[in-house]
């Protein structure tokens, strides 16, 4: 990183705050400057980042922000992304779920999606506005038992509804099927 591709305020100190940087990011992104919020001494300073052409032109809506390579996944657990939610990573904790450490040659999504960068030791991904998905895992003995739960609890519901039918002064039918799994 060298000074030229820093942007300080016009005063050339740096931004107080990293809010206060990254509103900046978003005004220059608007008029097609493309940036990412760095610390610097004092402050905190906009990187220019340089646009490389991808390999191979990708259709708009054709990209996976979540796609995960399934071969560098360990194959004694199930993978999803949380989204960080109030609560919601605690409960999935609470279920026996872990996040998922960043090591090399694991990357979430598909090449060139996204410019921000990933701190710490986390895998993460930004989803939305604000929002951070994480990678976290199971071990696939603890995801069946949970997926056998929710089957039973679906084929509770669905007897109760045959049930239901049967009752004297009905008349119809009932048919229940199962969904084909994708």
């Amino acid at each position: 990183m060298s000074d030229s591709d820093l942007i300080l305020k016009g005063d050339g100190t740096p931004y107080a705050t990293f809010e206060a940087a990254k509103a900046q990011r978003t005004r220059m992104g608007r008029s097609g400057l493309d940036t990412n919020v760095v610390q610097v001494d004092g402050g905190w300073a906009l990187l220019k980042q340089e646009y490389e052409k991808p390999k191979q032109r990708i259709p708009i809506g054709r990209r996976n922000i979540l796609s995960i390579e399934k071969g560098k996944l360990d194959p004694n657990y199930e993978y999803r992304v949380v989204n960080d939610e109030p609560g919601r990573i605690k409960m999935f904790r609470d279920a026996g779920w872990e996040v998922v450490e960043r090591r090399e040659g694991l990357h979430m999504g598909d090449s060139d999606v996204g410019t921000e960068s990933q701190l710490g030791s986390l895998m993460t991904k930004v989803v939305g506005k604000d929002k951070i998905g994480y990678l976290m895992r199971i071990k696939k003995e603890f995801y069946k038992e949970d997926q056998e739960a929710k089957a039973a609890a679906i084929r509770q519901t669905e007897s109760g509804l045959k049930s239901q039918h049967e009752k004297e002064g009905r008349y119809g039918a009932v048919k229940i099927g199962n969904r084909p799994q994708y």
